[in-house]
């Protein structure tokens, strides 16, 4: 390698190392088997060797002296092991609450996931703007890892400037980009290629060597090394919230923080972690709300909320972005097939989606946009399921 390439290689892994901090989002994209996982895991070890905090779905194993039938899940200092987001957000929450200066990096694995892959894919669609969001404001790094960066990609782009950084490791795109790295018999594995453009890169070959800790595969471990699981299928989801016991809703989070300045992030998130987080959502939609509620109080704690239950002037504007956000990411669902997603009825999907034809996507979300800025009261409610939602769907 010739002194101006070791510069390049060495100038682009000091900036491996910089794009886990600050809020950065980051997209691992390819082909099963080909070292997305390998990749991120030699991120994490370098996040934890710089005394950071890593959460993930990867499972990690600690070789035993025995065959690998012996090996017991097991997990260096700092790495948590997450498999939904209330844990990643009740975790959070005693990281800042200690130190509020932490360092963060979220790993969230789909190749891990096996079965569930798709489950965890239509999750990604629903939420990835909004945790990635929040995740920025809070300074921490998220990796997503995907075997399908259409889906993902479509969703972090259609918010601009959310998607700092994409890493790369599809055949075609490494053949393109990084053909003179494989005949030199570089290791695929260790080869990603870096869009930042934020940095004027598109597509740069980097070569990323395996570490002697956490990336490394168990042939090559010591005994009680930590190497991580290729085959193992941690699965993700929402999950419920710890005290209560009940299905995290994450809008609930968002609507709690939406009120408050970020430097009360921390203590608010370990309180809405820790507790009964009712309180805390009643205050926040009365302050959103300026105090016009009327009828749209909480839904009592037995009633099960649902689409049938007395909403507030933030849950229906939420409603609203959430079915206006499906029929435009989602062309090819039918009416029910979203009135189920976002548990309102199909006329009210009908009629969001005769909204946006008449006026247009881009101008019905940014009314929406707008009436989030100045409170202005929405409808007086949302119209409940239908009581036929199963049956055939309509277009």
């Amino acid at each position: 390698m010739t002194v101006t390439a070791m510069a390049r290689e060495n100038k682009m892994k000091a900036a491996l190392t910089g794009m886990l901090t600050g809020g950065r989002i980051i997209l691992a994209t390819g082909d099963r088997g080909g070292g997305k996982t390998h990749l991120t895991m030699v991120l994490a070890d370098w996040f934890l060797y710089q005394g950071g905090h890593v959460l993930s779905n990867v499972i990690i194993y600690k070789k035993s002296e025995g065959t690998i039938w012996d090996d017991q899940e097991g997990y260096p200092q700092n790495y948590h092991k997450v498999t939904t987001l209330a844990q990643i957000f009740t975790i959070l929450s005693d990281i800042w609450q200690t130190d509020p200066e932490a360092k963060v990096l979220i790993i969230l694995d789909e190749a891990a996931v096996s079965l569930e892959a798709q489950s965890f894919q239509a999750f990604l669609s629903r939420e990835v703007v909004k945790v990635g969001t929040l995740i920025r404001k809070f300074r921490a790094a998220l990796i997503l890892i995907s075997i399908r960066p259409e889906l993902v990609l479509k969703k972090l782009r259609s918010e601009e400037g959310l998607l700092d950084i994409r890493l790369a490791k599809e055949p075609l795109l490494m053949r393109r980009y990084a053909a003179d790295q494989l005949y030199a018999k570089r290791e695929i594995r260790e080869l990603v290629l870096v869009e930042w453009q934020e940095r004027g890169l598109d597509f740069v070959p980097v070569h990323v060597p395996m570490t002697k800790r956490l990336a490394l595969p168990r042939e090559y471990c010591n005994v009680g090394g930590y190497f991580f699981d290729t085959l193992g299928a941690a699965s993700f989801d929402s999950g419920v919230h710890p005290i209560t016991g009940k299905d995290f809703m994450f809008k609930e989070l968002l609507a709690v923080l939406g009120t408050k300045p970020s430097n009360m992030y921390p203590r608010l998130l370990y309180r809405f972690m820790h507790e009964d987080p009712t309180p805390l959502l009643a205050e926040a939609l009365v302050s959103r709300s300026s105090g016009i509620l009327g009828d749209a109080a909480l839904p009592d704690a037995d009633a099960g909320g649902g689409a049938n239950a007395p909403v507030g002037e933030f849950e229906r504007m939420y409603r609203k972005r959430q079915v206006a956000e499906m029929l435009r990411d989602h062309r090819t669902w039918t009416n029910a097939m979203i009135a189920r997603d976002c548990d309102v009825s199909r006329e009210y999907v009908r009629q969001v989606r005769k909204e946006m034809h008449e006026k247009g996507e881009d101008e019905v979300l940014a009314e929406l946009d707008r009436r989030d800025r100045l409170d202005v009261r929405a409808p007086k409610s949302v119209p409940p399921a239908d009581a036929d939602d199963a049956s055939e769907p309509e277009n």
